[in-house]
């Protein structure tokens, strides 16, 4: 991975930090709503197989994790609850369209079925 793209996924992550605030106060188990950017290092932005994208979704998760209040030293329960909320849904899908890695999409829409923020958005109309 480039340097270039180590501060993509950074900033990339930072929208989590964005959305988490908003989001938790609505729903979510966070306890304080204060803003922080998770930084991943080597993140694959774009793997070759679905094994690699489901390595690199299940990294964004745990940042989402931690972005939306919750962590993956947190109990299954409030680690459910945080993947429940919209922080963690719409954080996961916006992050997955920055990126916009087909593989990475194809892994995402398999195993949370959708594709995308904006798909998630025209779904509730």
């Amino acid at each position: 991975m480039t340097h270039s793209h180590l501060r993509a996924a950074v900033a990339m992550l930072a929208a989590f930090a964005l959305i988490a605030p908003a989001s938790a106060r609505a729903r979510g188990p966070v306890a304080d709503a204060s803003v922080h950017a998770v930084t991943l290092r080597h993140l694959d932005l774009h793997p070759k197989s679905r094994r690699a994208a489901q390595v690199t979704l299940a990294r964004l998760s745990d940042a989402a994790l931690e972005a939306c209040g919750a962590s993956s030293f947190s109990l299954r329960e409030v680690q459910a609850d945080a993947k429940a909320s919209m922080c963690w849904r719409d954080g996961m899908a916006d992050v997955v369209d920055r990126i916009g890695d087909p593989v990475l999409a194809a892994a995402f829409a398999g195993r949370h079925g959708r594709t995308s923020l904006q798909q998630s958005a025209g779904a509730g109309s």
